[in-house]
């Protein structure tokens, strides 16, 4: 059964979305692949214009689209680079996006009121003050994951930047770009990675617990998929508390 625009509606309020929000989507296409429409493209065009119409004028998405551009073979060209975290994404900054942020390595595009905004973050220090994650803590934004599950939350990096998690460490890196197709430019970039030779994955349980405890994450279905929606402060606050007990609570070592 295919999803049509007041299934969609129906999805944004549950997800505790609302007129003027600003939100920023981590997401999986085949979320969009279940709305009734002719083709990818209609589906998708349906999904991002329902989701304009409801956020009104002062509303802002914003998704992210990371090339991780890294050194002269990798160069990052701000109108042109393609988004190297999944076709959610690659086909909003295609279509939909009105502005991109010139981080070569964490560019985010947006949509809406607060676009002028996302184009001017920093992004010497890719988790640091001034950077997206930094406006998107500041800026309280709503965080949705639909399709996917926390683990895929950058925004993870911020917290545990300031914490100084021991199995990430600062690295600067040279970067490449061109900007609106001209002239190329150099710019070293200060990236708290992960350590060399260092195996893990992440396992947020503990910080969904905690969440769904507090009320602060919300858990819904678009369709089939599942959906979670919670408020950066929110995430970052609960994460910091549970950072600071155990600061690799996150991760389990392969």
């Amino acid at each position: 059964m295919f999803l049509i625009k007041k299934d969609i509606l129906n999805y944004f309020k549950r997800a505790n979305i609302k007129k003027n929000d600003t939100v920023f989507f981590h997401g999986n296409s085949m979320a969009l692949f279940q709305i009734k429409g002719e083709d990818a493209v209609a589906k998708t065009n349906i999904f991002w214009n329902t989701l304009i119409q409801f956020l009104d004028k002062d509303g802002t998405i914003i998704l992210p689209t990371f090339t991780y551009s890294l050194g002269r073979k990798k160069i990052y060209n701000h109108t042109r680079s393609k988004s190297n975290v999944g076709q959610f994404s690659e086909d909003f900054r295609k279509h939909f996006s009105e502005t991109r942020s010139m981080d070569p390595i964490f560019s985010v595009c947006a949509y809406g009121s607060k676009k002028d905004e996302v184009s001017k973050v920093k992004y010497k220090n890719s988790f640091g003050k001034g950077s997206i994650f930094d406006f998107i803590l500041k800026k309280n934004i709503k965080i949705i994951c639909l399709g996917c599950e926390l683990e895929v939350v950058t925004f993870l990096h911020y917290v545990e930047q300031v914490l100084k998690v021991p199995y990430r460490n600062f690295k600067n890196f040279k970067t490449y770009y061109i900007i609106q197709d001209k002239k190329l430019s150099q710019q070293s970039v200060k990236f708290y990675c992960r350590l060399d030779g260092s195996k893990f994955k992440y396992s947020l349980d503990s910080l969904k617990k905690e969440m769904l405890k507090k009320k602060k994450l919300t858990v819904t279905r678009f369709g089939r998929v599942k959906s979670y929606s919670f408020n950066a402060k929110d995430f970052f606050d609960i994460g910091y508390k549970i950072l600071k007990k155990n600061n690799k609570e996150f991760i389990n070592e392969v």
